[in-house]
C-alpha cells in the first residue's frame, strides 16, 4: 500500500506500508547477501561467543583452532574466551568463513569427522598441500572452498 502526498485539509500525509522485500535479482541477491556478511563481521559480538559457535562447528582441539585458524596461541585463544574480549573484523571474518566452509565440507564429506581427517591430508587439488594449512586467511579458505566444490562436482584433477 503506497500513497504518497495525499493532501487533507492542507496536510501532507505520506503513507507506506512497512514490509521488508527480499531482492529478486541475482545481482541483488549477491548484493543483500555481501551487506548481511559485512554486518556480522563489523557486528561486535564477544569472542567467547564465536568461539563457542566455531567449536561446536568444526569439533576442532584448542590447540588446532588457534595455530591453523586463528594463528594466535592456544593460551591467546583462551583469553579471549575467559576474558570475554571482542575479536579484531578480520578474525571475524575469518570466523564467518571457516563456518561456510565447514558447512560445505560436512555437505560434500558427510561428516565432520570425514572432512576434519580431509582437511589434514594433502591435496593433489591444492599442490599437494594439506587444507588445513590455509584456513588463516581468508584466500585460503576461499581455495579450499573452491577445492571442495569440485570434488563435489567430481573435478579432482
Amino acid at each position: 500500500m503506497k500513497k504518497y502526498k495525499q493532501t487533507i485539509h492542507e496536510k501532507t500525509i505520506t503513507e507506506e506500508s512497512s514490509v521488508a522485500y527480499y531482492p529478486k535479482s541475482k545481482t541483488e541477491q549477491v548484493a543483500y547477501k555481501k551487506n548481511k556478511i559485512l554486518e556480522e563481521i563489523n557486528k561486535h559480538e564477544e569472542s567467547y561467543k564465536i568461539l563457542d559457535n566455531i567449536f561446536k562447528i568444526t569439533n576442532l582441539p584448542n590447540n588446532k583452532l588457534a595455530k591453523y585458524i586463528y594463528e594466535m596461541t592456544p593460551k591467546t585463544l583462551a583469553s579471549y574466551k575467559q576474558k570475554r574480549r571482542y575479536f579484531s573484523a578480520k578474525v571475524n571474518e575469518i570466523s564467518i568463513k571457516v563456518t561456510a566452509l565447514y558447512k560445505k565440507g560436512i555437505d560434500v564429506f558427510i561428516t565432520k569427522e570425514k572432512f576434519n581427517s580431509w582437511l589434514g591430508k594433502n591435496s593433489f587439488g591444492l599442490g599437494n598441500v594439506k587444507p588445513i594449512n590455509l584456513l588463516s586467511t581468508s584466500t585460503g579458505i576461499d581455495l579450499v572452498y573452491e577445492e571442495l566444490v569440485r570434488i563435489e562436482f567430481g573435478d579432482n584433477a
